[in-house]
């Protein structure tokens, strides 16, 4: 049984480089699928954890709900789904395989939207003068959804505010939505934001929102377009005014 997760861990960031003049140390961690998604009644999947480095690699597996709240990403603890081993010790060119089993007996509702934590640990014999270990971190997306999950059902915002122009999407679906390939315009053509490859989820009951860039009159209509999972996707939102 993993150990509960705290704030801390819930926060932590990856390690970063802390000037140009130091060296770093860091193996080649993979995970495969980079996708779970587990149908009703399947409440078990596997996920490999690979290493292509010289030295065995120690890791920790770790599961979080994932939430959003006041369109932002927040990864908070749960008991309803466990990975198993929470540590391992893979050897150079060896891969482990991690089960991640959903536990809770009551049905899934809708979709249960998880994410999977896997971290190289540091070692200790790495951590020398001027020299930074540089961790790696997989995060990746867990769903376990009912055979009967309403598709995504997507409505547009867009909001000026202090900060400046934001876009939001909601999501009435029982199932997420994921954006890829994001291109905001105002009427005018101007581009507000663009963002090649993945621009993010909207997870099912939730919305999720990002800046733009640029200035676009009260009233004034944009244009959102990009690639969901079952393909191309449009909308527009007339831009409110500051509250």
């Amino acid at each position: 049984m993993p150990r509960r997760p705290n704030k801390a861990a819930v926060v932590a960031a990856l390690w970063a480089c802390l000037g140009a003049s130091s060296g770093a140390l860091a193996a080649s961690l993979s995970v495969s699928p980079t996708l779970v998604d587990q149908p009703a009644p399947a409440s078990t999947a596997s996920v490999t954890v690979q290493t292509q480095g010289n030295d065995p690699v120690r890791v920790q597996v770790r599961l979080f709900r994932w939430v959003q709240i006041d369109g932002k990403d927040r990864l908070e603890p749960t008991r309803d789904v466990v990975a198993s081993p929470p540590l391992l010790k893979i050897a150079p060119g060896m891969d482990y395989t991690v089960r991640v089993v959903r536990i809770v007996k009551r049905p899934v509702a809708g979709e249960e939207s998880y994410r999977l934590l896997v971290d190289q640990l540091p070692e200790p014999k790495d951590r020398k003068a001027n020299q930074i270990t540089l961790v790696i971190r997989h995060s990746i997306p867990v769903f376990f959804r009912a055979g009967d999950a309403d598709p995504p059902a997507i409505g547009w915002g867009v909001a000026r505010t202090k900060q400046g122009l934001v876009l939001t999407a909601r999501n009435d679906g029982d199932r997420r939505f994921k954006l890829t390939n994001l291109v905001v315009k105002a009427a005018s053509g101007k581009v507000l934001r663009r963002i090649d490859g993945l621009a993010g989820y909207v997870l099912a009951h939730s919305s999720m929102s990002w800046a733009l860039t640029g200035q676009a009159a009260a009233g004034s209509a944009v244009e959102i377009a990009g690639q969901g999972e079952g393909g191309p996707f449009h909308g527009t939102s007339l831009v409110k005014p500051s509250p």
